[in-house]
């Protein structure tokens, strides 16, 4: 059992947190203007803002990657931000979905931001899901660090660095050592073993796929996994070390181990629920994991999240969408498709079903910075819009007279039992759908 008093703290802090944000559904206009006022203040006398901050937020030119390479490139030199002016905590390398791999600095401020919305999802699912950190959680971050730079500052992923720097209290709400994240062979190998040794009360993920590749991995290394758990193998040198207690061992067997077909259901008896994305391409990771857990363990969606900005606040399960956090991230948006936007829409001005291009201003030093992300607007919570990601603005597939998204394909993938044994064209239509 974990630290009720640590969780009870959390809670109480987290709940102060959400108020913010519910407040901010309300009056998404009134917040949004008053975040912008605190970040023009922090970036006006950053090295590269100074004498090209606009005071007005739409006096400001969109801006790409591109815009700041030459400062970041010079940056790496050295130990501070020209984008906030704040010592760099670390440089984190994004995953290159819209191009070569980035790196962008990371400061206190900005992971305090970052931070803000990850305590409030946090308070979501914990209204949400009753047994949510009464047992250990399952992140399942990223290989890392990757390096060093000039200066010395690390370089990592960004979720490799914020699992490896939790606050000490809060790190005993996670099941993983973060040893096991040194490189990518080491976590591939020995993440499904450190899984297993306690019960869970949620995974952790960006991608459905990433849990998925893990539940087969142990399907497939069952009785090696059970005989190291069990303490009938010796694990490898530098691994941490294992005590897994009899009652745990007995959980295992009753899910299957170390022969049988496996229940994933009953392997972590104490989880509420798998929080991941569940929109676009990942709908089809998601059934997947659904079927693997015997429709007994819930789906939830996670925020939309990237290296650059954290944006919504997940409210329900598998939804359609969910709403901006207008006070804690500054989100505009370009209807899909404008390559050159002259007037960028806010998170209380767009249209229900319409796709958005979406822009981020945040206290790393971005502004008005294309994320070249495609966002559908799927309604509205209170005042403020809900969106879900839709794909890359890049990302169309060629089908030779026509193009269409890699959403759209996943669709018409997603209905394929209605075309068993038919044959079928798909062209991409008005509405959306192949």
């Amino acid at each position: 059992m974990l630290n009720a008093l640590v969780v009870a703290a959390f809670r109480a802090h987290a709940a102060r947190r959400f108020a913010a944000f519910h407040a901010a559904t309300l009056a998404p206009q009134a917040a949004f203007d008053a975040l912008w006022r605190e970040t023009f203040a922090f970036l006006r006398g950053a090295p590269y803002w100074q004498d090209r901050l606009a005071p007005a937020l739409a006096d400001n030119a969109v801006t790409t990657y591109d815009d700041y390479r030459p400062a970041l490139d010079r940056a790496f030199a050295g130990t501070v931000s020209p984008l906030n002016g704040e010592a760099m905590a670390h440089w984190a390398v994004s995953s290159g979905s819209s191009g070569p791999p980035k790196r962008f600095p990371i400061t206190r401020t900005y992971k305090e931001q970052v931070h803000d919305i990850h305590v409030q999802t946090f308070y979501s699912y914990l209204r949400r899901f009753p047994r949510f950190l009464k047992t250990p959680i399952f992140y399942l971050a990223a290989h890392g660090p990757l390096g060093r730079s000039p200066a010395g500052v690390e370089v990592s992923y960004i979720s490799n660095y914020n699992f490896r720097h939790l606050p000490k209290l809060i790190r005993a709400l996670y099941g993983m050592p973060t040893e096991i994240l040194r490189d990518e062979a080491t976590v591939q190998r020995w993440r499904p073993l450190y899984c297993l040794a306690q019960d869970g009360s949620a995974f952790l993920s960006v991608t459905p796929s990433v849990i998925v590749a893990l539940l087969r991995q142990i399907e497939a290394r069952r009785e090696e996994l059970f005989a190291l758990l069990a303490g009938r193998a010796p694990l490898p040198a530098g691994l941490p070390p294992l005590a897994v207690p009899r009652a745990r061992l007995r959980q295992l067997e009753a899910a299957g181990f170390p022969h049988g077909p496996l229940d994933f259901a009953r392997v972590w008896p104490g989880m509420d629920f798998v929080g991941t994305w569940t929109s676009s391409v990942c709908k089809l990771q998601a059934a997947e994991l659904r079927t693997l857990f015997r429709d007994a363990v819930a789906i939830a969606d996670t925020p939309f999240s990237a290296t650059e900005a954290w944006v919504t606040i997940p409210l329900g399960g598998e939804t359609g969408g969910n709403p901006i956090h207008a006070g804690s991230i500054l989100a505009e948006f370009a209807p899909a498709g404008d390559k050159a936007p002259t007037t960028l829409l806010k998170p209380w001005e767009l249209e229900p079903g319409r796709d958005y291009e979406m822009f981020v201003t945040n206290k790393m030093g971005l502004v008005r910075y294309r994320m070249f992300d495609i966002m559908r607007c799927t309604g509205y919570h209170n005042r403020v819009a809900e969106v879900a990601f839709v794909r890359k603005a890049s990302q169309e597939l060629s089908l030779g007279l026509a193009c269409i998204a890699e959403s759209e394909l996943v669709e018409v993938l997603a209905a394929a039992d209605e075309l068993k044994g038919k044959k079928a064209f798909f062209s991409p239509s008005r509405s959306g759908r192949g």
